[in-house]
Protein backbone atom coordinates (compact mmCIF):
# COMPACT_ATOMS: atom_id res chain seq x y z
CA UNK A 1 0.00 0.00 0.00
CA UNK A 2 1.58 3.20 -1.21
CA UNK A 3 -0.52 5.90 0.40
CA UNK A 4 0.27 7.52 3.71
CA UNK A 5 -2.09 6.22 6.33
CA UNK A 6 -3.95 8.95 8.16
CA UNK A 7 -5.68 6.80 10.77
CA UNK A 8 -6.08 3.15 11.76
CA UNK A 9 -8.56 1.07 9.80
CA UNK A 10 -10.84 -1.66 11.07
CA UNK A 11 -8.88 -4.14 8.97
CA UNK A 12 -5.19 -4.72 8.36
CA UNK A 13 -3.40 -1.83 6.75
CA UNK A 14 0.10 -1.81 5.38
CA UNK A 15 2.15 -0.51 8.23
CA UNK A 16 5.01 -1.59 10.30
CA UNK A 17 7.54 -0.30 12.62
CA UNK A 18 10.91 -1.17 13.93
CA UNK A 19 12.30 -0.49 17.34
CA UNK A 20 15.82 -0.53 18.69
CA UNK A 21 16.30 -1.35 22.30
CA UNK A 22 18.83 -0.10 24.74
CA UNK A 23 21.85 0.91 22.73
CA UNK A 24 24.11 -1.54 24.52
CA UNK A 25 22.04 -4.32 22.98
CA UNK A 26 21.60 -2.75 19.58
CA UNK A 27 24.29 -4.70 17.81
CA UNK A 28 22.83 -8.07 18.66
CA UNK A 29 19.14 -7.53 19.35
CA UNK A 30 16.38 -7.32 16.80
CA UNK A 31 15.26 -3.78 16.05
CA UNK A 32 11.74 -4.92 16.86
CA UNK A 33 12.75 -6.41 20.16
CA UNK A 34 14.01 -4.42 23.11
CA UNK A 35 16.06 -6.46 25.51
CA UNK A 36 16.64 -5.81 29.19
CA UNK A 37 16.22 -7.39 32.61
CA UNK A 38 12.86 -8.64 33.81
CA UNK A 39 10.11 -6.14 34.43
CA UNK A 40 6.54 -5.13 33.67
CA UNK A 41 4.97 -3.59 30.58
CA UNK A 42 3.14 -0.29 30.11
CA UNK A 43 1.18 0.35 26.89
CA UNK A 44 -0.59 3.38 25.47
CA UNK A 45 -2.17 4.57 22.25
CA UNK A 46 -4.74 2.94 19.99
CA UNK A 47 -6.53 0.00 21.58
CA UNK A 48 -9.05 -1.16 18.99
CA UNK A 49 -7.69 -4.71 19.10
CA UNK A 50 -6.66 -4.71 22.75
CA UNK A 51 -3.06 -4.00 21.81
CA UNK A 52 -2.76 -1.42 24.59
CA UNK A 53 -4.34 -3.64 27.21
CA UNK A 54 -1.47 -5.47 28.88
CA UNK A 55 -2.45 -8.96 30.08
CA UNK A 56 -3.07 -9.07 33.82
CA UNK A 57 -0.18 -10.50 35.77
CA UNK A 58 2.38 -10.14 33.02
CA UNK A 59 5.73 -9.90 34.81
CA UNK A 60 9.31 -11.05 34.45
CA UNK A 61 9.47 -9.58 30.95
CA UNK A 62 12.89 -9.19 29.34
CA UNK A 63 11.91 -7.93 25.87
CA UNK A 64 8.96 -6.31 24.14
CA UNK A 65 8.00 -6.08 20.47
CA UNK A 66 5.12 -4.22 18.85
CA UNK A 67 3.59 -5.15 15.52
CA UNK A 68 0.97 -3.29 13.58
CA UNK A 69 -1.76 -3.99 16.12
CA UNK A 70 -0.36 -6.78 18.25
CA UNK A 71 2.42 -7.24 20.79
CA UNK A 72 4.91 -9.80 21.97
CA UNK A 73 6.60 -10.06 25.35
CA UNK A 74 9.58 -12.27 26.05
CA UNK A 75 9.80 -13.57 29.61
CA UNK A 76 12.78 -14.55 31.72
CA UNK A 77 12.03 -18.25 31.24
CA UNK A 78 12.37 -17.94 27.46
CA UNK A 79 8.66 -18.16 26.72
CA UNK A 80 6.57 -15.63 24.81
CA UNK A 81 3.27 -13.94 25.64
CA UNK A 82 1.29 -12.18 22.90
CA UNK A 83 -1.86 -10.07 22.75
CA UNK A 84 -3.80 -7.76 20.46
CA UNK A 85 -5.00 -8.38 16.92
CA UNK A 86 -5.09 -12.07 16.03
CA UNK A 87 -6.90 -12.30 12.71
CA UNK A 88 -4.10 -14.38 11.18
CA UNK A 89 -2.91 -16.04 14.36
CA UNK A 90 -0.11 -13.52 14.85
CA UNK A 91 -0.88 -13.45 18.58
CA UNK A 92 -1.19 -17.22 18.92
CA UNK A 93 2.24 -18.29 20.10
CA UNK A 94 3.18 -21.73 18.75
CA UNK A 95 2.82 -24.47 21.35
CA UNK A 96 6.11 -25.51 22.87
CA UNK A 97 8.01 -22.42 21.80
CA UNK A 98 10.83 -22.05 24.35
CA UNK A 99 14.41 -20.88 24.65
CA UNK A 100 13.52 -17.62 22.91
CA UNK A 101 16.03 -14.76 23.07
CA UNK A 102 14.34 -12.10 20.89
CA UNK A 103 10.95 -11.33 19.35
CA UNK A 104 9.64 -9.11 16.58
CA UNK A 105 6.14 -8.16 15.44
CA UNK A 106 5.20 -7.40 11.84
CA UNK A 107 2.09 -6.29 10.00
CA UNK A 108 0.27 -9.58 10.53
CA UNK A 109 3.02 -12.00 11.49
CA UNK A 110 5.48 -12.60 14.31
CA UNK A 111 9.06 -13.80 14.62
CA UNK A 112 11.00 -15.39 17.45
CA UNK A 113 14.72 -16.00 17.67
CA UNK A 114 15.77 -19.04 19.65
CA UNK A 115 18.95 -19.57 21.63
CA UNK A 116 20.25 -22.02 19.03
CA UNK A 117 20.22 -19.29 16.35
CA UNK A 118 17.13 -20.53 14.53
CA UNK A 119 13.99 -18.52 13.74
CA UNK A 120 10.34 -19.42 14.27
CA UNK A 121 7.58 -17.50 12.45
CA UNK A 122 3.79 -17.54 12.64
CA UNK A 123 0.76 -15.54 11.54
CA UNK A 124 -0.03 -14.12 8.10
CA UNK A 125 1.94 -15.87 5.38
CA UNK A 126 0.28 -14.76 2.15
CA UNK A 127 3.58 -13.44 0.81
CA UNK A 128 5.88 -15.95 2.43
CA UNK A 129 6.80 -13.64 5.30
CA UNK A 130 6.29 -16.45 7.83
CA UNK A 131 8.13 -19.09 5.75
CA UNK A 132 11.61 -19.14 7.25
CA UNK A 133 14.23 -20.04 4.62
CA UNK A 134 15.40 -23.64 4.90
CA UNK A 135 18.72 -23.93 6.63
CA UNK A 136 18.71 -20.44 8.12
CA UNK A 137 20.97 -20.64 11.17
CA UNK A 138 23.42 -18.65 13.28
CA UNK A 139 20.94 -15.78 13.50
CA UNK A 140 21.56 -13.11 16.14
CA UNK A 141 18.79 -10.59 15.33
CA UNK A 142 15.39 -10.54 13.65
CA UNK A 143 13.03 -7.86 12.35
CA UNK A 144 9.52 -8.25 10.97
CA UNK A 145 8.27 -5.77 8.36
CA UNK A 146 4.88 -5.22 6.84
CA UNK A 147 4.94 -8.32 4.62
CA UNK A 148 8.62 -9.24 4.83
CA UNK A 149 11.11 -10.52 7.38
CA UNK A 150 14.81 -9.92 7.93
CA UNK A 151 17.47 -11.82 9.88
CA UNK A 152 21.00 -10.82 10.84
CA UNK A 153 23.53 -13.63 11.02
CA UNK A 154 26.53 -13.91 13.31
CA UNK A 155 28.89 -13.34 10.37
CA UNK A 156 27.41 -9.87 9.77
CA UNK A 157 25.40 -10.82 6.69
CA UNK A 158 21.66 -10.34 6.21
CA UNK A 159 18.92 -12.68 4.96
CA UNK A 160 15.45 -11.46 3.98
CA UNK A 161 12.28 -13.16 2.77
CA UNK A 162 8.63 -12.43 2.02
CA UNK A 163 7.08 -9.76 -0.20
CA UNK A 164 9.61 -8.21 -2.55
CA UNK A 165 7.63 -5.96 -4.90
CA UNK A 166 9.73 -3.01 -3.80
CA UNK A 167 12.97 -4.94 -3.43
CA UNK A 168 12.65 -4.85 0.35
CA UNK A 169 13.65 -8.52 0.56
CA UNK A 170 16.56 -8.20 -1.90
CA UNK A 171 19.64 -7.68 0.23
CA UNK A 172 22.21 -5.48 -1.54
CA UNK A 173 25.05 -7.52 -3.00
CA UNK A 174 28.15 -7.52 -0.82
CA UNK A 175 26.43 -6.13 2.25
CA UNK A 176 28.53 -7.21 5.23
CA UNK A 177 29.71 -6.14 8.67
CA UNK A 178 26.11 -5.48 9.71
CA UNK A 179 25.40 -5.04 13.42
CA UNK A 180 21.66 -4.20 13.44
CA UNK A 181 18.65 -4.44 11.13
CA UNK A 182 15.26 -2.75 10.90
CA UNK A 183 12.33 -3.78 8.68
CA UNK A 184 9.81 -1.04 7.93
CA UNK A 185 6.57 -0.90 5.96
CA UNK A 186 8.13 -1.89 2.66
CA UNK A 187 11.75 -0.95 3.20
CA UNK A 188 14.72 -2.22 5.15
CA UNK A 189 17.66 -0.64 6.95
CA UNK A 190 20.99 -2.10 8.04
CA UNK A 191 23.54 -0.59 10.40
CA UNK A 192 27.18 -1.41 9.70
CA UNK A 193 29.99 -1.67 12.20
CA UNK A 194 31.52 1.56 10.91
CA UNK A 195 28.42 3.50 12.03
CA UNK A 196 26.97 3.96 8.53
CA UNK A 197 23.49 2.95 7.37
CA UNK A 198 22.35 1.15 4.22
CA UNK A 199 18.72 1.22 3.05
CA UNK A 200 16.77 -0.60 0.34
CA UNK A 201 13.19 -1.21 -0.78
CA UNK A 202 10.38 1.30 -1.22
CA UNK A 203 11.67 4.86 -1.48
CA UNK A 204 8.54 6.81 -2.37
CA UNK A 205 9.23 9.28 0.44
CA UNK A 206 12.99 9.03 0.54
CA UNK A 207 12.92 6.60 3.44
CA UNK A 208 15.84 4.61 2.01
CA UNK A 209 17.79 7.64 0.80
CA UNK A 210 20.32 7.86 3.57
CA UNK A 211 21.11 11.52 4.36
CA UNK A 212 24.58 12.68 3.45
CA UNK A 213 26.91 12.81 6.41
CA UNK A 214 24.99 10.20 8.39
CA UNK A 215 27.68 8.43 10.42
CA UNK A 216 28.50 7.45 14.00
CA UNK A 217 25.10 5.77 14.15
CA UNK A 218 24.46 3.30 16.96
CA UNK A 219 20.82 2.32 16.34
CA UNK A 220 18.21 2.41 13.57
CA UNK A 221 14.43 2.20 13.31
CA UNK A 222 12.12 1.90 10.30
CA UNK A 223 8.50 3.02 10.24
CA UNK A 224 5.92 2.82 7.49
CA UNK A 225 7.46 5.51 5.28
CA UNK A 226 10.11 7.07 7.49
CA UNK A 227 13.39 6.11 9.10
CA UNK A 228 15.29 7.06 12.25
CA UNK A 229 18.91 6.87 13.34
CA UNK A 230 20.47 7.30 16.76
CA UNK A 231 23.89 8.93 16.91
CA UNK A 232 26.48 7.87 19.43
CA UNK A 233 26.10 11.24 21.16
CA UNK A 234 22.46 10.55 22.02
CA UNK A 235 20.85 12.67 19.29
CA UNK A 236 18.26 11.45 16.77
CA UNK A 237 18.21 11.85 12.99
CA UNK A 238 15.17 11.28 10.76
CA UNK A 239 14.30 11.14 7.06
CA UNK A 240 11.47 10.07 4.76
CA UNK A 241 7.80 10.98 5.00
CA UNK A 242 6.94 13.85 7.35
CA UNK A 243 3.22 14.23 6.68
CA UNK A 244 2.39 14.27 10.38
CA UNK A 245 5.56 15.59 11.95
CA UNK A 246 7.09 12.17 12.55
CA UNK A 247 10.45 13.60 11.48
CA UNK A 248 10.23 16.69 13.66
CA UNK A 249 12.61 15.78 16.46
CA UNK A 250 11.57 17.64 19.61
CA UNK A 251 13.86 20.55 20.42
CA UNK A 252 16.35 19.68 23.12
CA UNK A 253 15.90 15.93 22.83
CA UNK A 254 19.24 14.49 23.97
CA UNK A 255 20.68 11.57 25.91
CA UNK A 256 18.63 9.14 23.85
CA UNK A 257 19.50 5.45 24.12
CA UNK A 258 16.74 3.83 22.03
CA UNK A 259 14.41 4.82 19.19
CA UNK A 260 11.25 3.51 17.55
CA UNK A 261 9.22 4.36 14.44
CA UNK A 262 5.53 3.60 13.93
CA UNK A 263 3.02 4.32 11.19
CA UNK A 264 3.05 8.09 11.53
CA UNK A 265 4.82 8.70 14.82
CA UNK A 266 8.20 8.25 16.45
CA UNK A 267 9.46 7.72 19.99
CA UNK A 268 12.70 7.82 21.92
CA UNK A 269 13.93 6.48 25.23
CA UNK A 270 16.26 8.71 27.24
CA UNK A 271 19.07 7.52 29.48
CA UNK A 272 17.13 8.67 32.54
CA UNK A 273 14.37 6.16 31.76
CA UNK A 274 11.82 8.64 30.40
CA UNK A 275 10.15 8.55 26.98
CA UNK A 276 9.46 11.23 24.35
CA UNK A 277 7.10 10.79 21.40
CA UNK A 278 6.13 12.95 18.42
CA UNK A 279 4.16 12.84 15.19
CA UNK A 280 0.48 12.01 14.81
CA UNK A 281 -1.16 11.55 18.19
CA UNK A 282 -4.87 11.23 17.48
CA UNK A 283 -4.98 7.79 19.06
CA UNK A 284 -2.94 8.84 22.09
CA UNK A 285 0.28 7.29 20.85
CA UNK A 286 2.32 10.43 21.49
CA UNK A 287 0.74 11.13 24.89
CA UNK A 288 3.31 9.47 27.12
CA UNK A 289 1.63 8.39 30.37
CA UNK A 290 2.24 10.86 33.18
CA UNK A 291 4.87 9.66 35.59
CA UNK A 292 6.20 6.93 33.30
CA UNK A 293 9.80 6.35 34.36
CA UNK A 294 12.38 3.66 34.97
CA UNK A 295 11.83 2.50 31.39
CA UNK A 296 14.57 0.22 30.10
CA UNK A 297 13.25 -0.60 26.62
CA UNK A 298 10.79 0.79 24.10
CA UNK A 299 8.71 -0.79 21.33
CA UNK A 300 6.67 1.25 18.85
CA UNK A 301 3.67 -0.22 17.06
CA UNK A 302 1.45 1.10 14.33
CA UNK A 303 -0.45 3.53 16.53
CA UNK A 304 0.59 2.39 19.97
CA UNK A 305 3.69 2.01 22.13
CA UNK A 306 5.09 -0.33 24.73
CA UNK A 307 7.52 0.47 27.52
CA UNK A 308 9.39 -2.14 29.50
CA UNK A 309 9.59 -0.88 33.07
CA UNK A 310 12.26 -2.23 35.37
CA UNK A 311 11.04 -3.39 38.75
CA UNK A 312 11.65 -0.90 41.51
CA UNK A 313 14.60 -2.20 43.48
CA UNK A 314 13.66 -2.29 47.12
CA UNK A 315 16.63 -1.85 49.45
CA UNK A 316 17.36 -4.66 51.86
CA UNK A 317 17.80 -3.81 55.50
CA UNK A 318 18.82 -5.73 58.62
CA UNK A 319 16.75 -4.96 61.69
CA UNK A 320 18.44 -5.98 64.90
CA UNK A 321 20.29 -7.15 66.77
CA UNK A 322 18.04 -7.90 69.72
CA UNK A 323 18.60 -8.89 73.34
CA UNK A 324 20.64 -10.33 74.85
CA UNK A 325 23.13 -8.38 72.72
CA UNK A 326 23.03 -4.67 71.95
CA UNK A 327 23.96 -2.51 68.98
CA UNK A 328 26.63 0.21 68.96
CA UNK A 329 28.26 -1.07 72.15
CA UNK A 330 31.09 -3.40 73.08
CA UNK A 331 29.25 -6.50 74.25
CA UNK A 332 31.24 -8.27 76.98
CA UNK A 333 30.88 -11.99 77.61
CA UNK A 334 32.80 -15.07 78.68
CA UNK A 335 34.91 -16.83 76.08
CA UNK A 336 33.68 -20.24 74.96
CA UNK A 337 29.96 -19.69 75.50
CA UNK A 338 27.14 -19.70 72.92
CA UNK A 339 25.33 -16.39 72.40
CA UNK A 340 22.05 -16.12 70.44
CA UNK A 341 22.11 -13.37 67.79
CA UNK A 342 18.59 -12.45 66.69
CA UNK A 343 17.73 -10.17 63.75
CA UNK A 344 15.24 -9.59 60.95
CA UNK A 345 15.82 -8.94 57.22
CA UNK A 346 13.52 -6.83 55.04
CA UNK A 347 13.28 -6.38 51.29
CA UNK A 348 11.68 -2.96 51.27
CA UNK A 349 8.79 -3.45 53.67
CA UNK A 350 8.56 -7.20 53.13
CA UNK A 351 10.08 -9.35 55.82
CA UNK A 352 12.18 -12.25 54.55
CA UNK A 353 11.97 -15.51 56.43
CA UNK A 354 13.99 -17.96 54.33
CA UNK A 355 17.49 -18.62 55.61
CA UNK A 356 18.79 -18.20 52.04
CA UNK A 357 18.44 -14.46 52.69
CA UNK A 358 21.65 -14.70 54.71
CA UNK A 359 24.80 -14.99 52.63
CA UNK A 360 27.40 -15.21 55.35
CA UNK A 361 28.17 -15.06 59.04
CA UNK A 362 31.75 -14.00 59.73
CA UNK A 363 33.87 -13.45 62.80
CA UNK A 364 37.08 -11.41 62.82
CA UNK A 365 39.56 -10.74 65.60
CA UNK A 366 40.04 -6.98 66.02
CA UNK A 367 41.76 -4.45 68.22
CA UNK A 368 39.46 -3.58 71.06
CA UNK A 369 37.57 -0.37 70.22
CA UNK A 370 37.97 2.40 72.75
CA UNK A 371 35.10 4.60 71.61
CA UNK A 372 32.24 2.25 72.48
CA UNK A 373 30.46 1.86 75.81
CA UNK A 374 30.47 -1.64 77.25
CA UNK A 375 27.48 -3.84 78.02
CA UNK A 376 27.53 -7.22 79.67
CA UNK A 377 25.85 -10.20 77.98
CA UNK A 378 24.39 -12.40 80.68
CA UNK A 379 22.08 -14.72 78.68
CA UNK A 380 23.61 -17.62 76.76
CA UNK A 381 22.26 -20.76 75.14
CA UNK A 382 23.33 -24.27 74.26
CA UNK A 383 21.30 -24.63 71.09
CA UNK A 384 22.41 -25.55 67.58
CA UNK A 385 24.74 -23.15 65.83
CA UNK A 386 22.83 -23.53 62.53
CA UNK A 387 20.98 -20.47 61.24
CA UNK A 388 17.23 -20.71 61.78
CA UNK A 389 14.08 -18.62 61.61
CA UNK A 390 11.67 -18.93 64.51
CA UNK A 391 9.47 -16.76 66.68
CA UNK A 392 9.51 -13.89 64.20
CA UNK A 393 13.26 -13.53 63.70
CA UNK A 394 16.40 -15.17 62.40
CA UNK A 395 18.61 -16.66 65.05
CA UNK A 396 22.30 -17.42 64.66
CA UNK A 397 23.76 -19.03 67.75
CA UNK A 398 27.40 -18.00 67.98
CA UNK A 399 29.83 -20.30 69.74
CA UNK A 400 32.36 -17.77 70.92
CA UNK A 401 36.09 -18.46 70.64
CA UNK A 402 37.87 -19.72 73.71
CA UNK A 403 40.57 -17.11 73.23
CA UNK A 404 40.00 -13.85 75.06
CA UNK A 405 40.01 -10.65 73.06
CA UNK A 406 37.82 -8.45 70.89
CA UNK A 407 35.84 -9.66 67.90
CA UNK A 408 33.68 -8.26 65.14
CA UNK A 409 30.70 -10.42 64.14
CA UNK A 410 29.09 -9.59 60.78
CA UNK A 411 25.89 -10.82 59.15
CA UNK A 412 25.71 -10.25 55.35
CA UNK A 413 22.56 -10.74 53.29
CA UNK A 414 22.44 -12.17 49.77
CA UNK A 415 21.76 -8.61 48.62
CA UNK A 416 25.08 -7.49 50.08
CA UNK A 417 23.79 -5.59 53.09
CA UNK A 418 25.81 -6.09 56.27
CA UNK A 419 25.45 -5.36 59.95
CA UNK A 420 28.03 -5.93 62.67
CA UNK A 421 28.29 -6.44 66.41
CA UNK A 422 31.35 -5.95 68.62
CA UNK A 423 32.37 -8.25 71.45
CA UNK A 424 35.02 -8.41 74.13
CA UNK A 425 35.52 -11.93 75.45
CA UNK A 426 37.13 -12.59 78.76
CA UNK A 427 38.59 -15.81 80.11
CA UNK A 428 36.15 -17.99 81.94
Amino acid sequence: MNTVLRRPRARFVGILLSVLAVVLAASVATPASAVTTGGTVTAWGYNNYGQSTVPAGLTNVTAVAAGANHNLALRTDGTVTSWGWNLWGQSTVPAGLTNVTAVSGGGGHSLALRADGTVTAWGLNDRGQATVPTGLANVIAISAGNYHSVALKADGTVTAWGWNDYGQATVPAGLSNVTAIAAGGNHTLALRNDGTVVGWGNNDYGQTSIPGGLYNVTAIAAGTYHSLALYNGGQVGAWGNNSDGQLNIPAGLTNVVAIGAGALHSAALRADGTVAAWGVGAQGQTAVPAGLSNVTALAVGGWHNLALVAPVVQPWTIDGFYAPVANNVLNTAKAGVTIPLRFRIYNGTTELTNTTAVQSFTVASIACPTNLPTRSVTYTTSGSTSLSYANGAFQQNWKTPTTAGCYKVTITTTDGVSKSLFFQLRRR
